[in-house]
């Protein structure tokens, strides 16, 4: 006759099971959370990447892509795309380089569709590990007359903003079967796997679209001093955190102001820029996945002293955390 387990032995059974059950939930995750987390860390590696490239290019007027020097002219190397497409490629682990023409034609750099399929362009380098760039042709604000542009300054009524536009497909081969896009998914759900980057002339790169708004890729907080210690706010969106420390909370109250020398208001003028030539770039949360929200006791901090010639520009500063490095602007 077959004997009855004892209680004893179902506990410890049960004990068991419980076990291995927790061991693979815990190391096996669905194959979509790996993707997006993938994503994320190529998307942190290739900001840092860009912009350590971008800050050396500028840094010296042979590699700087925005200026064209005197042996620029006598070599024929006057052509500020190749300049920055070359230089980038020094710093890119990469065994594709393909600078002789831009891989983005106008209607591309300016993104008029949002399903644009990357895979049918030919990048202009490609890394080792699959990650593909694609480098626009040297973009100016060319609105007549200058006066009228959004940004103007008497005192250097001769300034024109140029920037280049890089957009990375960070899937590269990884996942083919994924579609290659800056298309963001309605529900919010799955990230888009191409993103685009503005160079600009303070030798950085900033992060246009998408990443503008979710804060899975950009994490962002604000700093602000009181009682003379320096403090750090929660994390939020990089927009979310430019437009709480410098002002912007109500649609009608318009676009971030520029200023030169300072790269993370460079954003809306660069799209403002855009919208003139396409339809897309600029309007990345038309759905209103990322909504945005308003802290009462935050925003008070970054209010200059009355009777002071400070702005919020003064008081508040925005600090991205990157695996590498943080950059304060």
């Amino acid at each position: 006759m077959k004997k009855a387990f004892t209680l004893a032995e179902v506990i410890f059974c049960l004990i068991i099971a419980s076990i291995l059950i927790a061991i693979t939930f815990t190391t096996t995750k669905p194959k979509q959370y790996l993707d997006q987390k993938s994503i994320k860390t190529k998307y942190a590696t290739v900001y840092d990447a860009l912009n350590l490239a971008t800050y050396d290019l500028i840094g010296k007027d042979e590699t700087n892509p925005f200026i064209i020097t005197a042996e620029d002219q006598a070599t024929g190397n006057t052509d500020p795309y190749q300049k920055l497409c070359k230089g980038l490629a020094a710093y890119i682990n990469t065994d594709s380089v393909s600078c002789k023409i831009p891989a983005l034609s106008n209607n591309v750099a300016y993104l008029k569709h949002e399903d644009i399929d990357f895979t049918k362009l030919t990048p202009n380098l490609e890394s080792l590990t699959g990650v593909k760039f694609y480098i626009s042709q040297i973009i100016k604000d060319n609105k007549l007359p200058a006066i009228s542009r959004s940004y103007y300054d008497a005192g250097n009524p001769n300034f024109t903003l140029e920037f280049f536009m890089v957009y990375v497909d960070l899937n590269g081969t990884e996942y083919q079967n994924r579609p290659h896009t800056i298309k963001v998914d309605p529900t919010g759900k799955k990230m888009p796997d191409v993103f685009a980057f503005a160079i600009i002339p303070t030798g950085e790169a900033i992060p246009m679209g998408a990443a503008e708004y979710d804060n899975k890729f950009f994490s962002t907080r604000i700093s602000y001093i009181e009682n003379k210690a320096k403090y750090y706010s929660p994390y939020y969106s990089y927009r979310q955190a430019k437009h709480m420390a410098w002002g912007w909370y109500s649609p009608s109250a318009g676009n971030i102001q520029f200023r030169k020398t300072i790269s993370f208001t460079y954003n809306d003028y660069i799209k403002e820029i855009l919208e003139r030539n396409g339809t897309q770039l600029y309007d990345f949360n038309k759905e209103n996945i990322y909504l945005e929200t308003y802290d009462e006791e935050l925003f008070p901090k970054c209010n200059p002293p009355a009777g002071t010639l400070l702005s919020r520009f003064d008081m508040c500063s925005i600090v991205v955390d990157t695996p590498k490095f943080g950059a304060s602007h």
